[in-house]
């Protein structure tokens, strides 16, 4: 028969989900009710109350009433500053004529003027701005800032100069200070009066910002203070590698020096080095190395040139010149294994494993743990060696090694990591003995690691299978109050459901786990905030960045955990629920632990979107798709972005392979198919989600091997599946080697749950996760 994704619920299950409290965390000594729907309308945002002058309050009602009057010049605004085609400059134009004394025909000048600077066209600009600048009202900061940039790209310095002169006493309040500080200090440049422009930007430095020093440096050339110029294009040049602007302040040295480097000490350039090194830019970072090397202070010192030898081979190996970087490591000196001793056999243990060769690996390893086991170096080698082992299907020594790891340093960055694979390869290879004791130091050690959800999960599963069902529901009990919306919180409710007649044992180490964080308390934007009225007046000038610098101005200058909110509604003005859903993300890190209905609603939905939903709707239903499962796929594939393109060149919503959606629209018989139609949604989402039936077809409706499949290929499924014995399909997830693919499962699944408990219009929920349906027995083995 046609399977629907395991996502038909049980129907009599349904009663005791209907509970409006269900989805909270259940509190101590009662009853874990199953997850329910409740949350739909979310909690109301709380007013935000700060002082304001009568003044301020003023300039924001006159900026709301503006924004209000302007609403039908967005569209078109921000379709000129997204294009600029000449069709859009003389849409935005007609618009300002037909609207010359009102404030929306001020900003629709202002656009265009925008516009034209962004094009480098500053003659057209500047009769634009200038108009612009005439009414500009409370955006004079932004008219007047522009209109100067244009005066001196067409050449009129001193008046763009001019035109600056007393901003920051105009616009005290202003986040333009910098910008026109730094714009007066160019023109300033241009007109011959570098000596003025180094007082302008003087007072800026301790901000610490390449722009600013570039700007600095240059002024200082052109006022013939060279010395003072080598000094700050040094300074931008080391401390700022990763900036843009870094390669123009060598090139700014050249012209000052025969020798730039010369002026740097070697501390300096190998810091600089370093930093490359972090920022992943090991070309460059390589190539500084190689010069330090090469200067003779460096080669008469015997420790120094071993240092850098071992990191300049770290560069190269890194950046895909093994041949040589092993060449180099040849020549240094094997002792003493301090850091760069460690690091040296760090790489010839990748090495080995690059070429398979697990013996030497496995004596490289040993040496370093043997040697320094606290180094970096050691970890990094340890934790790559037990990946090594996994991947072979040796499991015996990539427990090992994974402990290993883990004892190390217990500290390290990959800790708590290390030791979570070591417990579960104990526990899937049936050492219960070790698997036991290994659950409860996790959790002991490492109560606030993200490997905690799964412990407890599997610990109470351990607990069942021996018969200890009061230790069991206290694991599940204790998984259910503090991670009960992650995945392995779905997982534990019915294996919660069967144990309501036992009494939860006391498990001392549950107590190192800490309570759920309390749910952020979210604000409504302050509608009287000048900041807020003048963000959203700028988007309908299509100045979208300007926007959200204001926003980010408010977050700084006051309670501003209504911010977020702000600046998701911004992004999804522009119609980039991606961008929304990213800053969110960013602000609610925590989210997952949050009840829906602590949250107001419009947190929730911006979390989890559903763009194109009849289009979504519709093709998963021809398929036969669960809606929310796919809408699930798609924010873990794109985050609804349609023009998303992968560094493997997928495509759009559902990531699709250009090769994969040819068959697909043969399949579908659709006629003149081509690449380009892979960034219109309602084409992606046609052929992405018959791709995905055919996954679930091939797996005889498993939904979690159908997933795997499309993150990893169903070659390295097929082969997964072969692996090993597995308890159900959870114990076959956990157990993926690939931590990408796993956790894009458990992502899948758990984001699906929550789309079906926010959009299911009053249907009551059941977890699909709620009980297992019959394992499908296709080549595993049972236990």
């Amino acid at each position: 028969y046609r399977v629907v994704f395991r996502w038909i619920f049980v129907s009599a299950l349904m009663g005791c989900l209907c509970s409006p409290a269900a989805f909270a965390a259940p509190k101590s000594g009662k009853k874990h009710a199953a997850v329910a729907r409740k949350g739909a309308k979310g909690k109301r945002s709380r007013r935000t109350v700060h002082k304001l002058t009568p003044a301020q309050r003023a300039r924001a009602a006159r900026m709301k009433r503006a924004f209000v009057a302007s609403s039908q010049l967005r569209p078109m605004a921000q379709q000129l500053l997204e294009n600029r085609t000449p069709e859009a400059y003389r849409a935005v134009e007609a618009y300002a004529r037909t609207h010359r004394s009102e404030n929306s025909g001020t900003m629709a000048w202002m656009a265009v003027g925008y516009a034209h600077l962004l094009d480098k066209q500053y003659d057209a600009a500047v009769p634009a701005l200038q108009t612009a600048r005439l009414r500009a009202g409370d955006l004079g900061d932004y008219a007047n800032l522009f209109l100067a940039q244009a005066l001196n790209g067409s050449g009129q310095a001193m008046t763009a100069a001019a035109a600056l002169a007393d901003f920051d006493k105009k616009y005290p309040d202003s986040v333009l200070q910098r910008d026109a500080a730094i714009a007066r200090a160019d023109a300033l440049i241009a007109g011959g009066e570098a000596a003025t422009a180094v007082q302008v930007l003087l007072p800026l430095r301790p901000l610490n910002r390449p722009d600013i020093e570039l700007s600095l440096g240059k002024a200082y050339a052109a006022a013939g203070d060279r010395a003072q110029a080598t000094n700050v294009f040094s300074h931008l040049y080391l401390d700022y590698p990763m900036s843009s602007l870094a390669n123009e302040a060598v090139n700014q040295l050249k012209q000052l020096t025969p020798d730039p480097l010369a002026t740097m000490t070697l501390q300096q350039r190998a810091a600089r080095a370093d930093l490359l090194y972090k920022g992943r830019r090991y070309s460059e970072a390589a190539e500084e190395l190689r010069t330090i090397l090469n200067t003779p202070q460096v080669s008469g010192a015997a420790n120094a040139d071993r240092d850098l030898n071992v990191k300049l081979a770290g560069a190269l190996y890194k950046s895909g010149r093994r041949s040589e970087a092993l060449g180099l490591l040849d020549r240094v000196s094997e002792q003493p294994i301090d850091e760069a001793g460690a690091e040296r056999l760090y790489i010839k243990a990748e090495e080995a494993r690059n070429k398979d060769d697990g013996e030497t690996n496995r004596k490289l390893v040993d040496q370093l743990f043997a040697s320094n086991p606290q180094s970096i170096w050691t970890q990094e080698a340890t934790l790559s060696a037990a990946n090594m082992y996994l991947l072979r299907k040796d499991y015996n020594n990539a427990i090992k090694y994974y402990l290993q790891c883990a004892q190390a340093d217990e500290h390290g960055k990959y800790a708590g990591y290390a030791h979570w694979k070591g417990t579960w390869l104990s526990f899937h290879t049936g050492d219960r003995n070790a698997a036991r004791q290994l659950f409860l130091e996790q959790i002991a050690k490492w109560p606030s690691g993200q490997e905690i959800p799964a412990t407890l999960y599997w610990s109470g599963r351990l607990a069942q299978e021996e018969g200890r069902q009061a230790d069991a529901k206290a694991f599940y009990g204790k998984l259910l109050e503090r991670y009960h919306q992650y995945y392995y919180g779905f997982l534990a409710e019915p294996q919660m459901r069967g144990l309501q007649e036992v009494s939860a044992s006391e498990i001392p180490e549950l107590a190192s786990i800490q309570t759920p964080p309390s749910s952020p308390q979210l604000a409504d934007p302050p509608e009287d905030d000048p900041r807020v009225a003048k963000a959203r007046l700028l988007t309908n000038a299509g100045l979208n960045d300007y926007a959200l610098r204001e926003l980010k101005a408010a977050q700084q200058e006051q309670d501003g955990d209504w911010v977020p909110g702000e600046l998701a509604r911004l992004y999804l003005g522009e119609r980039r629920p991606d961008r929304a859903l990213r800053a969110l993300k960013a602000a609610l890190p925590g989210y997952f632990t949050y009840d829906l209905d602590s949250v107001p609603r419009f947190y929730w939905e911006t979390l989890f979107p559903r763009p194109w939903w009849s289009e979504l709707r519709a093709y998963s239903g021809t398929e036969g798709l669960d809606p929310y499962l796919v809408a699930s796929l798609i924010r873990q594939e794109s985050e609804f972005n349609p023009s998303a393109v992968s560094n493997k060149n997928a495509y759009g919503l559902m990531q699709l392979l250009p090769s994969a959606a040819k068959s697909m629209a043969k399949d579908l018989k659709i006629r003149h198919w081509r690449e380009s139609t892979l960034t219109d949604p309602a084409m992606n989402l046609r052929l992405g989600t018959h791709y995905f039936r055919k996954l679930v077809d091939k797996y005889n409706g498993q939904v979690e091997y159908a997933l795997a499949a499309y993150n990893a290929g169903d070659n390295r499924v097929e082969d997964w599946r072969a692996a090993g014995t597995y308890r159900d399909i959870y114990e076959f997830v956990e157990s993926i080697p690939f931590t990408e693919t796993r956790e894009y499962v458990e992502a899948i699944e758990r984001n699906a749950m929550i789309y079906s408990q926010l959009y299911k219009n009053g249907e009551p929920v059941v977890s699909r996760l709620d009980k297992s349906p019959q394992f499908k027995r296709t080549g595993e083995k049972q236990r």
